[in-house]
């Protein structure tokens, strides 16, 4: 089932911890973290959205649970209608 990550790249202070955590997922651009475009389904000014392989859920765990402003949160495609987030803001 396929992951859904959302970067609030409003509140984002660019600190670099998702892209050094997560190099093949995060990218800072202009300052802000946002997803890579082969994951991305939505990026503007305030956020960015990206679906990505189960696999690939710890890494994306690390860098959400790091985030020093809950900038970030993840979503099971399988939960998305109940909105059950799988970690804290």
């Amino acid at each position: 089932m396929p992951i859904r990550v959302i970067v609030k790249r409003d509140v984002c202070i660019g600190c670099g911890v998702a892209p050094a955590l997560c190099p093949d997922i995060f990218i800072l651009e202009d300052g802000r973290n946002r997803i890579l475009d082969r994951f991305s389904v939505e990026t503007n000014d305030n956020i960015s959205v990206g679906k990505l392989p189960e696999d690939m859920l710890d890494c994306i765990e690390n860098a959400v649970t790091s985030c020093p402003v809950g900038g970030r949160y993840i979503l099971r495609e399988d939960l998305v209608s109940s909105l059950t987030l799988a970690c804290d803001m």
